[in-house]
């Protein structure tokens, strides 16, 4: 039985329960009053009249006053316990509805999400990391990166950095360019002045393990890799990706297991990094700026 039929079926039981017990009192009013009135006073003695009166009209209406108590009162607490146990058994199914939710989240790596990218955190994450992979068409003000880069240059010289750029002279350059309602040379612009910006970074901190690639595809996804974390976005029309809502992935879990979104995105770099064509000369240590 379902806890609404329950319920209505107490309800209906109170009110059967209230109807009977009036019922029984007018049964009895009407059938042992007539009897009372029956007797005749004469040769009878007044004490067992008395008595008489007393079982008659006075027990039984006890009786029924007793019994109708007793269950009122059981009805009332069965329909407590129905109401706890059903509180109870909600609270439960929205715990494990919002466990199971975060157990999903935890096995995708969702870690949070962003409106838009923020610029100090990802420099943070930069400075801070010892592997970092880059997928982008270009990046917004790349200038912005020569500080966490020399952070980064200083903390750990041989660190691993790996930058997919979209290919300046690919029909997806200009693509993206009407994307953004800007001219067609934008993108390749900005693709060229970012490539810029990063042989620079190499050559003033001598980071031999900075490496830039072009690939020739449609652009899959935002992404900055940064150890075991990423924040990833889209490609949305009329807007940057850095102005569009940004993922933050776990990589691999504390299990030590990838999670579902880190081993695409890892997936996803490994694929395009090995067909994507180098953006810069071989590194020579003799040609680097002191």
């Amino acid at each position: 039985m379902s806890r609404k039929r329950e319920y209505k079926f107490l309800e209906r039981f109170d009110r059967f329960t209230v109807s009977t017990i009036v019922i029984l009192v007018l049964v009895i009013s009407i059938l042992f009053f007539p009897l009372y009135n029956l007797i005749e006073p004469d040769g009878v003695d007044p004490r067992i009249a008395y008595l008489f009166t007393l079982v008659t009209e006075l027990i039984p209406t006890g009786i029924v006053f007793l019994t109708s108590y007793v269950v009122l009162r059981h009805v009332q607490d069965w329909r407590v316990e129905i109401q706890n146990e059903d509180l109870t058994t909600r609270i439960g199914d929205l715990i494990t509805e919002q466990y199971e939710h975060l157990e999903r989240f935890r096995r995708a790596g969702i870690v949070s999400a962003y409106e838009v990218l923020d610029r100090a955190e990802l420099m943070r994450r930069i400075s801070t990391s010892n592997r970092i992979r880059i997928l982008h068409t270009w990046i917004y003000e790349p200038q912005e990166l020569d500080r966490a880069f020399s952070e980064t240059s200083r903390r750990n010289g041989d660190c691993s950095v790996q930058i997919l750029l979209l290919n300046p002279n690919s029909i997806f350059a200009v693509q993206r360019s009407r994307d953004l309602m800007q001219p067609d040379d934008f993108v390749p612009n900005g693709i060229k002045a970012t490539t810029k910006a990063f042989e620079e970074i190499r050559s003033r901190y001598k980071m031999k393990g900075l490496e830039v690639k072009y690939y020739d595809a449609l652009p899959s996804l935002q992404l900055y890799i940064c150890d075991n974390r990423a924040l990833i976005s889209m490609f949305l029309h009329l807007q940057l990706a850095m102005q569009s809502h940004q993922l933050d992935i776990e990589l691999i879990s504390r299990r030590g297991a990838y999670t579902h979104i880190g081993r695409t995105l890892d997936r996803e770099f490994e694929r395009i990094w090995k067909v994507a064509i180098p953006a810069l000369p071989t590194f020579d240590d003799s040609n680097m700026d002191s």
